[in-house]
């Protein structure tokens, strides 16, 4: 009896020791310098092996127990059998020598029962080291575990909720083996010990520990009880974040229709004004597409003639190419008879001075390099130039946007009078003015016609940036508008400041939503872990009452589903409003984009009639100045297109030149071939490879380009600097 409680003493500290073991590995993770994520990653990753080691542990200790509780049965139905047969015995009075077989036959069962019990105190020791071993190495190695009264596979083989089950009915029936024992107890008193050994349980739970997990799990209840309040005064603060959003819906679809019937309005004046001057912008549209027409032209043949000087530029720089592979093949062919030469002791005559190929080669390829940063800075300098004609396109719209913002106010009322100069201006061009005079209002329509193409332009250039931009909100769910870069129009009347803000509220209720998500998770986890400790402290003792002990497991078994449930509740409802949320910023969506596109809509619709307004008024003012701008355009265009064609015609210049040069070399190097070949048929020696070399020409022409390239790219850097 005592060594049976001496194991059980050292299993329970075993358990003890695991449980220390994990517990402080997590405390040191607390100590260490890690961030948030990778402190729940190594805790939960502990835990997890925590729960394997228990869930093991509580399978073989159930398992034993099922093993010894059969036993128990099988050895109080045998006792039972005995019994009725001695009462069968006594009732007919049997003689004494029939009494002494039962008795054999109770010091029989009774040295069965012994060996029985030494077999399962060695069944003991075994799973007592076993476990030991577990402990030391953190592994079950079940291939040495030896026993004699229980197989193996029931050890390690069962699932927990057969193990479970098959408890509770082994429990009922000890109970009633236990009540039948204690009747034949006064019956048979050599079997009170046996009884006694069979009917003690397995381990017991000292009261102090039962109290302290006890006010654990109250504690644990109590602070799930204050995150599901926690929790419920956040689902009050989505609701209310869900009633703004309805209430910005309602505000922004006001504000849609009440600028919807502005603009349109707007539109069905500046339309009733605009029939007038339509008619005078047909005359002026023939003049501008016959200069454009002109222009173009010019344009085309400059740019004919570009290609044409490059396709010549590669097909001399391919040429090159051939002439220097025939030269190196060339020299390569020269060394070897030079070689052979040397091997033979007879002196070569030297034609020319040469250089070695090594160092020929660097500078080659010194060359290439500089080249190759030649036509680095030549695109750079071209991106320069590109990108301050796009600055200066971009300021140009933004000062014509700025005048139309003025302009726009007094356009209500100029446009009667305007009208009525117009009306008199043409009665008086027909009767009075000569034919000089009629030219002006040509070139001011001709001004006129050439803003409206430029503002077209900028036009389809806005209209692009927002399909890219309506589709990256499409795909992303946010509403980018730093990367949006109109010309026509300013950012605020596009959108204003309800993107940021539905944006911001969204990002808001996303982060709020995910922090639920992972309360969630933390709950889960803790509701996971009293469902454990209840499951430990629902087995039986002999130290603690059992109804005090159910009565305890009811209340708490209560509390957690009472919990559960509520956790439940809030799921559901942090799901619908996810959904809630979810519609709600759909809509918002859609209602700014359908803002957003109607705006578009009636803002370009606008802006075409206001420009149209704009340049009639302004045609006296700044007719000049735009013809200035467009010539000077058209100037840069046409030198930037003369510079290129002259540069490459110079390319083209310099590569015909190094291919007369190369020529020369080739025809040079073919003389020296003869030279030595007819040495070499002179004193009838075979030629064998020597080193390379390479005229010192030809070097010198090599250096020299790489002179004027390095000199072409310091000027073309400067040009750079100075962009």
């Amino acid at each position: 009896m005592s060594n049976d409680n001496v194991k059980v003493k050292h299993v329970v500290t075993l358990f003890e020791e695991v449980q220390n073991r994990y517990v402080n590995k997590l405390l040191s993770i607390n100590e260490k310098h890690l961030t948030s994520d990778e402190r729940y990653k190594q805790k939960i990753v502990i835990y997890e092996s925590y729960i394997k080691d228990l869930s093991l542990q509580t399978r073989l200790l159930l398992q034993s127990l099922e093993e010894l509780e059969k036993e128990a049965n099988q050895r109080v139905g045998l006792l039972e059998n005995k019994l009725k047969k001695a009462h069968a015995s006594l009732q007919h009075s049997l003689p004494s020598n029939d009494i002494s077989k039962p008795i054999d036959n109770f010091e029989t069962e009774k040295w069965k029962i012994i060996h029985e019990n030494l077999d399962l105190k060695h069944d003991m020791d075994c799973l007592v080291s076993f476990i030991n071993i577990a402990k030391r190495t953190g592994k079950w190695n079940t291939k040495q575990l030896q026993l004699k009264t229980l197989p193996l596979d029931n050890i390690i083989g069962t699932t927990d909720d057969k193990i479970n089950h098959h408890s509770s009915s082994l429990h009922k029936e000890i109970q009633y083996g236990d009540d039948h024992m204690q009747v034949l107890q006064a019956e048979i008193q050599y079997l009170r010990k046996t009884q006694a050994e069979l009917s003690k349980p397995i381990s017991s739970i000292n009261e102090n520990e039962f109290k302290e997990k006890n006010l654990v799990l109250s504690k644990k209840t109590d602070d799930l009880r204050s995150k599901l309040a926690v929790e419920c005064q956040k689902t009050e603060t989505l609701k209310m974040d869900i009633r703004i959003k309805t209430t910005e819906l309602k505000d922004l679809q006001e504000d849609l229709n009440k600028k919807k019937k502005q603009y349109e309005e707007h539109i069905h004046d500046l339309s009733t004004k605009l029939k007038t001057i339509s008619d005078r912008h047909r005359e002026s549209t023939t003049i501008i597409n016959n200069d454009n027409k002109i222009k173009k032209q010019e344009i085309e043949q400059l740019t004919k003639q570009v290609e044409q000087i490059a396709t010549e530029r590669s097909e001399l720089h391919r040429q090159c190419c051939v002439k220097d592979s025939i030269i190196a093949d060339l020299q390569v062919k020269i060394h070897n008879v030079e070689q052979q030469f040397i091997i033979n002791n007879h002196p070569v005559i030297p034609i020319e001075l040469t250089v070695s190929k090594i160092e020929y080669e660097k500078l080659h390829q010194e060359l290439h390099i500089t080249r190759k940063q030649l036509d680095e800075t030549m695109i750079e300098h071209k991106i320069v130039i590109y990108e301050s004609y796009i600055k200066d396109l971009s300021l140009q719209t933004r000062l014509l946007l700025q005048s139309l913002e003025e302009l726009e106010k007094e356009a209500n009322q100029r446009v009667g009078l305007l009208e009525n100069k117009l009306k008199k201006a043409h009665a008086s061009l027909q009767h009075s003015l000569p034919s000089s005079d009629i030219s002006k209002p040509i070139d001011n329509f001709e001004t006129e016609k050439w803003k409206i193409i430029h503002e077209n332009l900028d036009l389809k250039h806005d209209m692009d940036c927002l399909v890219s931009f309506i589709n990256i909100a499409k795909r992303t769910g946010k509403w980018n508008t730093k990367q949006l870069q109109l010309k026509t129009l300013p950012l605020d009347n596009i959108i204003g400041t309800t993107n940021d803000k539905i944006n911001h509220h969204s990002s808001s209720l996303h982060k709020e939503i995910q922090y639920r998500d992972e309360h969630m998770q933390v709950l889960q986890a803790e509701i996971q872990y009293l469902r454990k400790t209840q499951a430990e402290l629902s087995k039986p003792t002999s130290s603690i009452n059992e109804n005090e002990f159910k009565e305890k497991n009811l209340v708490l078994s209560k509390k957690t589903d009472d919990l559960r449930s509520k956790l439940a509740e809030e799921c559901q409802k942090t799901e619908t409003l996810k959904m809630d949320i979810r519609i709600k910023t759909t809509e918002l969506k859609d209602l700014q984009e359908d803002l957003n596109r109607k705006k578009k809509q009636y803002e370009e619709h606008i802006h075409d009639l206001s420009t149209k307004l704009k340049t009639i008024s302004d045609r006296h003012r700044e007719s000049t100045t735009i013809i200035n701008n467009d010539n000077k355009i058209k100037k840069q265009e046409i030198e930037q297109l003369t510079k290129q064609v002259e540069q490459i015609v110079n390319e083209r210049s310099e590569l015909h030149r190094q291919c007369c040069v190369k020529d020369t070399i080739i025809a040079d190097l073919q003389v020296k071939i003869h030279n030595v070949e007819q040495q070499s048929i002179i004193n009838n020696h075979p030629v064998a490879p020597i080193e390379l070399t390479v005229s010192r020409i030809e070097y010198e022409k090599l250096n020299q380009e790489l002179y004027l390239t390095r000199k072409q790219l310091d000027e073309t850097m400067i040009e750079v600097n100075r962009c």
